[in-house]
């Protein structure tokens, strides 16, 4: 005669396996669900609920009164500090009076290389999103390294910067690449008046490519031909500009035509970049025009600012600047 035996066993479910308890909460499981500690501040069936401790702040001088649990923060406007930043900073760089700028986001450093980053800068029209050319050439040998290098980033709400995908690198060791960005973030021109031609043989004939964000945000593509320089030594790409959604550009070789320098605009169409009417000139030797951050154009691209490093007259250096509709 044979004896079976059945033996059972039963499992408890966890139901705090989820962390249904938000804010801090501890969950304790119970016969059929389980209950939330909430702590002091919080309460609900979840602990979801958790009271506005800056109904009653005290924060000072324009800071902003940030929510915790049960207690609350201040961040404070630039030139002030102390818990309640009642503490005026002396001699503050971001005030004038009782005016502040308040600084938006945190500093950021590239501290792996010396690489001459951060002199120059370009904000999109929201002030989300901006671009850093380091232009002082520079690498180590196989990688690229700090200098010669593009790279934009976008500011979050929490003040960190991310940085949009990867930098984008000057293509030959010395072409000095400065980027500005389109009103809208999503083009970038990239000038690289250094540039001595496909053969290294055609000294500062300088070129510029212009890049878009794609691929769901995480690379730069270019859009349309490089545009080359046709003159040696001219350094076209020294200055650049570019219209709001990136589809017109304005090129400065301020070395052409015998150091009055030449800007020149182009509009693209299909993969290539034509040029927009006649080649600007300067009016004089020495007037350098199309030289760095000295070329504006308008959102739509029809206008065109231009100004001069230097203009002799009566033996004195000074700028000018001109528009062409």
């Amino acid at each position: 005669m044979t004896t079976t035996s059945t033996v059972s066993s039963t499992v408890q479910h966890d139901y705090c396996a989820s962390g249904p308890c938000e804010n801090g909460g501890t969950c304790m499981n119970e016969a059929g669900g389980y209950t939330c500690a909430c702590l002091i501040g919080t309460s609900g069936d979840n602990c979801e609920i958790n009271a506005d401790d800056c109904t009653s702040h005290v924060c000072k001088n324009g800071a902003t009164c940030i929510d915790g649990i049960n207690s609350y923060t201040c961040a404070c406007a630039a030139g002030y500090s102390g818990d309640y930043c009642e503490t005026k900073i002396a001699g503050s760089k971001y005030c004038s009076g009782s005016k502040c700028w308040a600084q938006v986001g945190f500093d950021h450093e590239i501290v792996s290389v010396p690489s001459n980053w951060g002199p120059y800068l370009q904000l999109t029209r929201n002030g989300k999103r901006f671009s850093v050319s380091s232009v002082k050439p520079g690498r180590t040998v196989g990688e690229h390294v700090g200098d010669g290098t593009l790279r934009i980033f976008d500011v979050n709400s929490d003040g960190s910067f991310v940085l949009l995908g990867p930098p984008i690198h000057e293509d030959d060791e010395g072409d000095a690449m400065r980027g500005v960005l389109s009103g809208d973030g999503r083009r970038v021109v990239a000038g690289y008046a250094n540039y001595d031609g496909k053969d290294g043989n055609e000294s500062n004939i300088g070129k510029v490519k212009v890049f878009e964000l794609a691929s769901g945000f995480k690379t730069w593509q270019q859009v349309g031909e490089t545009i080359n320089g046709t003159a040696r030594k001219a350094r076209f790409g020294n200055g650049v500009a570019i219209s709001y959604t990136g589809n017109v550009v304005a090129v400065g070789s301020p070395m052409s035509s015998g150091d009055m320098g030449e800007v020149r605009i182009f509009q693209l169409d299909g993969d290539s970049w034509d040029q927009m009417g006649q080649t600007l000139r300067g009016n004089e030797p020495g007037d350098y025009i199309g030289w760095i951050q000295t070329v504006s154009l308008s959102d739509d691209g029809l206008t065109i600012a231009v100004g001069t490093r230097q203009r002799g007259e009566h033996g004195a250096k000074k700028g000018y600047a001109r528009s062409a509709p």
